[in-house]
């Protein structure tokens, strides 16, 4: 592997794990606004 390739490949792998990293915090973010509005009403 070259190095511009493993470059390419490193661009790629941390793009995806960003993403997933996104796709997690907009799935726990309804979680965490139920959290507040218990605390609010509270």
């Amino acid at each position: 592997m070259n190095l511009s390739t493993r470059i390419l490949m490193f661009l790629v792998t941390t793009m995806s794990n960003g993403f997933s990293f996104c796709a997690r915090f907009h799935q726990l973010l309804p979680f965490f606004w139920n959290l507040f509005t218990l605390i609010l009403v509270i």
